[in-house]
């Protein structure tokens, strides 16, 4: 009866740790999602403050073709191309690109790249 009670224990155990690992992976997904969602934010700004400038003839010299921001206390390079603007940032160890290409009505499309 004591290995019965012993094997359910460690079974029971066993589904615990993966739902806590499940659940880990969850949050740890949650936050780079909310992450990328500021950069994606701030990008949005820079181009529509770089569109107005390009757009209703504004000053060249006003354009913020370079810009780095902390965004959850990591800094995030901004740099911007005329078609897209690349956001570039390490996370654990990791060198993380996105490239969010616009035009004068806004985002088109976004790439994401991990090296």
């Amino acid at each position: 009866m004591a290995l019965y009670c012993f094997a359910l224990l460690v079974q029971i155990l066993s589904l615990l740790s993966i739902y806590i690992a499940q659940s880990s992976s969850l949050i740890q997904c949650d936050r780079q999602s909310q992450f990328d969602l500021a950069c994606i934010s701030q990008a949005k700004g820079l181009i529509f403050h770089n569109n107005q400038i390009r757009f209703c003839d504004g000053d060249p010299q006003e354009l913020i073709l370079t810009q780095e921001i902390l965004v959850n206390d990591v800094v995030v390079t901004f740099e911007d191309h005329e078609t897209y603007l690349e956001c570039k940032y390490s996370k654990k160890e990791k060198k993380i690109r996105m490239r969010i290409y616009y035009d004068m009505q806004g985002i088109q499309d976004l790439e994401y790249d991990s090296f």
